[in-house]
């Protein structure tokens, strides 16, 4: 690669992670370790999250990555020009083709020799993009592509696929948390008989194997019903145990949606008799407008003292809120605007707010500041730049602080006016299914 795209690669990288340290600042990365490789690979993750995803997992690669994308992004010259530009190989589907037989040869020719000369791909395995903690059927596209390279080396590629699996606490919310689960390299290698044996049998075998791999990177769940379940334990046990990590927060729930599958197997009654419990509490939160953290936060020694504490605390926060408020309403609500007038699928709202706010906060920043400058002065205009990052942090957790502390007034009233109600919700607060799904 030319040194202007290798040096645009590298500034685009650097871009993209602080882009995405900054709107998702909680990210726990697992066998971080596994990113780091020498020898060609296919790098593949599910695809919750559009063009985040991408990002989540290739710039945390110390190597330069190419991306396998769908045929219809190079329609246009300019696109065309934009994509090929940003190290993307095109790859028809039949939505891109409308039905008609497709044509990959020339992109598995360009895979073939991106590949065989020691690069690294991204591929999405699942084709398209579902906001939902729950992977599709993965395409054979990556096995395929997978074989046509290391066959051509007569298998002494070393070629390896590397399954990164994603999961988000909300995909669209800004400071929500994210797990990068990183699994153990696929060596095609060893489906070298396989392939000699019977080619279409081996790529569905190492797609069968590669999709279990990385399902099990993930919370997989199967429907939505199962999903919603698990969501509500979710947030119980991570109110109950503030002080884990997200490491043991996402084992724990692959560990209980391992016990809620047994449970409703073995004993159907008693997991219908949780279930309906736990979406009952869930149902009570939302008409009362509570939080588990606020019936959680209720049994706490000093609860009262700590309420109390909030108004002052209200007080002293109210004017770094307004201030930060006000000096970022424009680069942070412009994004939002823009994603409601797209009117796209919501899987690309995090992909528009973050794409828009690369270019919204630092414009008016500098608006801000060149203002500041010719109101008051040039030494006064650095000392406002300088606070306004720290202001929109400050105004953000105060934003996110005021429905806790109003949850909080809200169930101290209730136990006073009401206290029935409250003793009715703390017993239909679940508890972690039991391990193994036995319940007794």
């Amino acid at each position: 690669m030319n040194p202007f795209l290798s040096a645009l690669y590298r500034f685009l990288k650097i871009l993209a992670r602080i882009a995405i340290r900054i709107y998702y600042p909680r990210t726990t990365i697992i066998n971080r370790a596994g990113l780091r490789f020498d020898n060609a690979a296919i790098v593949v993750s599910n695809h919750p999250n559009t063009l985040i995803d991408v990002l989540l997992s290739a710039s945390r690669i110390h190597r330069q990555v190419f991306f396998l994308a769908n045929a219809g992004l190079f329609k246009t010259p300019f696109t065309d020009w934009l994509f090929s530009t940003l190290y993307c190989i095109p790859i028809e589907r039949y939505d891109d083709t409308g039905g008609k037989p497709l044509n990959n040869a020339h992109a598995f020719a360009r895979c073939d020799a991106f590949l065989g000369a020691g690069g690294a791909l991204f591929i999405a395995p699942e084709g398209n993009s579902w906001m939902l903690r729950r992977m599709q059927k993965l395409k054979t596209g990556t096995a395929r592509i997978a074989f046509s390279a290391e066959s051509k080396h007569n298998f002494q590629l070393g070629l390896m696929i590397r399954p990164v699996g994603l999961t988000y606490e909300d995909p669209q919310r800004f400071g929500s948390r994210v797990l990068v689960n990183v699994g153990e390299p696929i060596r095609i290698a060893d489906f070298q008989e396989d392939y000699a044996s019977n080619p279409i049998e081996a790529v569905r075998k190492l797609t069968a194997f590669l999709e279990a791999r990385m399902r099990a990177l993930t919370i997989d769940t199967l429907d939505e019903e199962e999903d919603q379940l698990l969501r509500v334990i979710e947030r119980v046990m991570r109110n109950n145990h503030e002080d884990w990590t997200n490491e043991q927060h996402f084992l724990q729930s692959q560990t209980m949606l391992a016990s809620l599958r047994t449970w409703k197997q073995a004993s159907p009654q008693s997991f219908e008799t949780y279930r309906a419990q736990a979406l009952d509490y869930k149902q009570q939160l939302e008409t009362l407008r509570l939080t588990d953290r606020a019936v959680v936060a209720r049994q706490q020694p000093n609860a009262g003292l700590l309420r109390w504490l909030q108004i002052p605390l209200a007080l002293l926060g109210l004017p770094v809120f307004l201030y930060g408020w006000i000096n970022h309403w424009l680069p942070a609500g412009l994004p939002v605007l823009l994603k409601r007038k797209l009117k796209l699928y919501p899987g690309y709202d995090a992909t528009v707010k973050l794409t828009a706010g690369l270019f919204t906060f630092p414009l008016f920043y500098w608006l801000q500041s060149e203002a500041v400058e010719a109101w008051i002065g040039y030494a006064a205009s650095w000392w406002y730049l300088l606070t306004l990052p720290f202001a929109g942090w400050g105004a953000l957790l105060f934003q996110k602080q005021v429905p806790k502390w109003q949850a909080d007034w809200r169930i101290w009233r209730l136990a006073r006016q009401a206290p029935e109600v409250v003793r009715k919700l703390e017993e239909l607060r679940p508890t972690a299914p039991p391990e193994g799904g036995i319940h007794e």
